[in-house]
């Protein structure tokens, strides 16, 4: 018999609340009753909790379904145990934190696998809890270990999932999207190569998905790049700002005699020049007096001229030494040239006379 009629007709036949053997008749009806006529309700039996909570007759809103087992539970003697955990199912996500602490790790271990993708992380988190207590103290194999904690490892914190890597695992890609999104975009390319193993290359078949994009997008494109599967996405690799390269300023005003300096920097003064100049490609602000020898002057210039190129911002002191040598001998050199042509003077008279 298909009991077709709404509970608010339910409500005038049956004004002290509904009844175990008029629920378990109610199928997809159920759906439509609003909390407050839910809160009458006398489930007092795992077989009316399990009618009301079938899938056949339509999904539960969260708050509807929360009420429902609430009920349930409401019965002296009535907990979260192994068999209400496998009638509940995914409406598990639909109870608050306090009431999931309540479930032993003896029930939780022995339920079936629970699907808890609706779950917010922290009611994950209370349930991977419980979970992990009860295997750690099975102390299974790491391979086991991985296959019973993995519907729980949603609210896993993100070393317990590192840890998982030593197991010699193939985390499917189901499970790594379930993952929390803070331990997901924490996890390196090479932490979920070893996760994964062979399951790696689904990561391409799953690349649109929200799930994946954000983990890509966490990583350096380089090493993405390194899984081979043609992953796009990732961020730009940190890279070094190409140095802005000047040469040496001069800005003394200070007057320079003898040499001068072979920075590389551009001399603009317009000072007279006398001596040895050197013709360097480097640049020189300074508007010092240069006596001496020069970089790169506009003045006149008289005497020897020495042309040479600095393709260095600097000199080694070696290099520095060699031209101070250079430009104090040819100083030396026009000192004495008025001598030598004196004494040159003076033998040619001689000859004559």
């Amino acid at each position: 018999m298909v009991f077709q009629v709404f509970p608010g007709g339910l409500k005038r036949v049956f004004p002290g609340g509904l009844t175990d053997s008029v629920l378990k008749l109610l199928a997809s009806v159920s759906r439509q009753a609003t909390v407050d006529e839910i809160r009458t309700w006398s489930v007092t039996t795992i077989d009316t909790l399990n009618a009301l909570m079938d899938k056949n007759n339509g999904q539960w809103d969260r708050d509807k379904s929360m009420e429902v087992i609430l009920r349930y539970l409401s019965v002296p003697g009535h907990s979260l145990g192994t068999n209400e955990l496998n009638v509940i199912g995914s409406n598990l996500c639909s109870l608050n934190v306090s009431t999931l602490q309540s479930i032993t790790t003896g029930d939780l271990r022995n339920s079936n696998a629970l699907d808890l993708s609706s779950c917010s992380y922290e009611q994950k988190s209370v349930l991977y809890v419980t979970a992990n207590s009860s295997l750690r103290a099975q102390r299974n194999t790491g391979p086991i270990n991985y296959h019973l904690i993995s519907p729980y490892l949603g609210g896993a914190p993100l070393e317990d999932v590192r840890a998982l890597a030593s197991y010699n695992i193939t985390m499917d890609i189901s499970t790594f999207r379930s993952l929390s999104s803070p331990v997901i975009t924490s996890l390196s390319v090479s932490d979920v190569r070893a996760l994964m193993g062979s399951a790696v290359e689904d990561l391409k078949v799953f690349e649109n998905d929200s799930v994946v994009q954000a983990w890509i997008a966490s990583q350096p494109q380089s090493q993405v790049d390194t899984l081979n599967l043609g992953l796009r996405g990732g961020r730009a690799d940190p890279s070094a700002s190409p140095a802005l390269v000047t040469g040496h300023t001069n800005t003394s005003s200070a007057p320079v005699t003898g040499h001068t300096n072979t920075s590389s920097a551009t001399n603009n003064s317009s000072a007279p020049v006398t001596g040895h100049t050197n013709t360097s490609s480097a640049t020189n602000t300074s508007s010092a007096l240069v006596t001496g020898h020069t970089n790169t002057s506009s003045a006149p210039v008289t005497g020897q001229t020495n042309i040479t190129t600095n393709s260095s911002s600097t000199q080694s002191p070696a290099l520095s030494q060699s031209a101070a040598a250079t430009v104090q001998g040819s100083a030396a050199a026009l000192r004495l040239a008025p001598g030598v042509l004196f004494i040159a003077s003076c033998v040619w008279l001689l000859t004559l006379t």
